[in-house]
């Protein structure tokens, strides 16, 4: 896996700069029909007194891979894609204003998140899968001593899908563990 850090302002770490990193990012190596793809994952530092915990997550993923041919991969799933990549850029100010409105500074307001963009959905789920199977690698990035507690997980699927029979729906699909 390679690793990166990205994103971000006013670090307790690098004081001298000023600059925060805000997402740990890794790429996750996934064979795909006997072609070698790559999850892309995000998963959000959390500093102390930041308003996020790191004792409990959230997942937000989408798929970047579409129908080859006569596929519509502006919706399937570029628009998955495109909110992924817009959470990704406000998050930052979001947990600015998670640290605001908290009433108690050293109580967290949220979950950290981890961002998911996934590969080989249309070839048969192919990087979900290999992300569920390796979940152990990830779930211990920050903190080796703290499971990954994951609270939720939201899959952005064909968000700017309309139809006439359709035009007002919307669909939540749940599982009970």
């Amino acid at each position: 896996d390679q690793e990166k850090y990205y994103l971000g302002e006013n670090n307790e770490n690098n004081e001298k700069s000023g600059k925060q990193n805000f997402y740990k990012t890794s790429l996750q190596a996934v064979q795909v029909r006997g072609v070698e793809s790559y999850n892309i994952i995000a998963e959000e530092i959390v500093y102390k007194n930041s308003g996020v915990s790191d004792s409990c997550s959230v997942l937000v993923g989408a798929h970047y891979d579409c129908i080859p041919m006569g596929g519509k991969g502006a919706d399937d799933n570029g628009s998955g894609v495109a909110a992924l990549l817009s959470i990704a850029a406000t998050l930052p100010q979001v947990t600015k204003l998670s640290k605001l409105n908290s009433q108690n500074k050293e109580k967290a307001s949220r979950c950290k998140m981890i961002l998911v963009a996934f590969t080989g959905e249309e070839a048969g789920l192919y990087g979900s899968k290999e992300y569920v199977n390796n979940m152990n690698l990830h779930e211990y990035m920050n903190n080796k001593e703290k499971p990954l507690n994951l609270r939720s997980v939201i899959i952005l699927d064909q968000l700017g899908y309309v139809s006439e029979e359709h035009k007002n729906e919307v669909i939540f699909e749940t599982v009970a563990t």
